[in-house]
């Protein structure tokens, strides 16, 4: 499902416009991207958590020119899924 099948989906069954159910949709993403950035976990009901995650420092290969490079640490969004959630599939 792409973001634009949501959105019009979730305007369907909210009986609202698409345009409002899209600036609905924007904010929501706004104020995760804005929580993430904050380093707080984003805890969504009966679905998961999105939080971040720190990945070390490594190095890496460059198929095509052999090259090792040097990958500086970082932090990366994950999302774990809601155990129930997850079990309701098997």
């Amino acid at each position: 499902m792409t973001k634009k099948e949501l959105v019009s989906k979730m305007s369907e069954q909210l009986g609202i416009k698409t345009s409002q159910t899209r600036e609905f949709f924007a904010c929501l993403m706004n104020n995760i991207e804005q929580a993430l950035r904050n380093k707080d976990k984003v805890i969504i009901d009966k679905l998961g958590i999105i939080e971040l995650r720190k990945k070390k420092e490594r190095m890496c290969k460059v198929p095509k020119s052999q090259k090792i490079l040097l990958v500086p640490a970082k932090e990366v969004p994950v999302f774990r899924v809601n155990k129930k959630f997850k079990e309701s599939f098997e």
